[in-house]
């Protein structure tokens, strides 16, 4: 089922019911059995169904059950949720409500995860319609936005909200976040009325630095007690080719959190998996824009995931698509040395030397 597969698309494995270091159980399930278990994560409508078990609401996420899994199985401990920018004196916490719009995934899960880090509140929006729809709501004091995504771009996201706060004494900062840093990027992204702009991939230290000009900061509270901290196994980056997979700029992303980047890195394989197979078919068919849309989807997340030399190979696929022409046989080409370097890629992250749960 697809609880399985999520497990197993993490390196998870399932064990039997006299080996096993998690159970995964559905509340409405009568008569389980918890002997031989652990830990226990429970499946449930209510997010306070038990203050005894972890618990991972319906309907269920890949990234919620896989992160409660690994916190289950002590891969994961609270020592991981805390800030990943502590708080100093000179470097006081940001505080504030940030909408994200970002249509990839695995760019929504780094972001969830640093703005989580930097100590702020986020919403993410798949896409440029949510997150007008969502800013309507009202509540916010950032927006950061992609600016290539369906239904609404980033570009029209913040034209709609500069007219709509038109005569209002409040305007909302909306930061972009683009591949493209050129000059006329960052002139395009400043007339729809932006006021910052950041690159992918999102390093840590340059979002904290950008939105330390746009939100306020709280007051330091006393240091807490120092708690134990539980190692978290991780990927071993001695043997990955930067041109491959350079964990050196995830790592950048997440400040070192290894826990969090063995599921970041999990999430990205099934992701580009599925992005592939679309990419064969449009490529297959001559769609150039269907391929051109899933080129430039592939080409940000595998410049996130740090895969330099794939992100290069799908800029090459997207700029030969938007290009036209008709030949199929030219894309079908370009779609098979992006495929070549993306199972080079993938199959090196599943054979990283971290221990998944189990």
């Amino acid at each position: 089922d697809y609880l399985t597969r999520y497990i197993l698309a993490a390196g998870g494995r399932m064990g039997t019911d006299d080996q096993r270091d998690v159970t995964v159980v559905d509340s409405n399930l009568a008569g389980w059995n918890q002997e031989g278990s652990n830990s226990i994560v429970l499946l449930a409508d209510d997010p306070d169904a038990s203050a005894e078990y972890r618990v991972v609401t319906r309907p269920v996420r890949r990234a919620a059950l896989v992160e409660a899994v690994a916190a289950a199985a002590g891969r994961l401990s609270d020592e991981d949720l805390r800030p990943l920018v502590p708080a100093t004196a000179t470097h006081p916490q940001l505080v504030g409500r940030v909408l994200v719009a970002e249509d990839h995934p695995v760019n929504r899960k780094v972001l969830a995860r640093q703005l989580q880090g930097l100590g702020l509140d986020a919403h993410m929006a798949e896409d440029g319609r949510q997150a007008l729809n969502a800013w309507r709501q009202g509540g916010f004091d950032l927006i950061l936005t992609d600016c290539n995504m369906p239904e609404l771009d980033g570009y029209d996201l913040a034209r709609t909200i500069r007219a709509e706060e038109a005569g209002s004494s409040h305007r909302v900062p909306i930061v972009a976040v683009t591949a493209n840093a050129l000059h006329h990027e960052v002139t395009q992204c400043t007339s729809a009325g932006m006021d910052d702009v950041l690159t992918k991939p999102l390093l840590l230290e340059d979002l904290e630095q950008v939105l330390r000009r746009w939100l306020p900061a709280a007051p330091i509270p006393p240091a807490p007690a120092e708690t134990a901290a539980v190692a978290a196994s991780a990927p071993a980056d001695a043997v990955s080719p930067p041109n491959l997979l350079d964990l050196a700029v995830l790592r950048r992303q997440v400040a070192d959190d290894d826990a969090f980047l063995a599921v970041l890195l999990a999430d990205f394989a099934l992701s580009a998996d599925e992005t592939l197979a679309q990419l064969r078919e449009a490529a297959g068919r001559g769609d150039t824009a269907r391929c051109a849309a899933l080129a430039h989807r592939l080409k940000g997340s595998a410049a996130a995931a740090g895969a330099r030399g794939l992100s290069a190979a799908a800029a090459l696929l997207e700029t030969a698509a938007k290009a036209g022409g008709g030949d199929t046989a030219h894309l079908l080409r370009l779609f098979h040395d992006v495929d070549a370097i993306a199972q080079h890629v993938l199959d090196h992250i599943r054979s990283m030397s971290w221990s998944p749960p189990s």
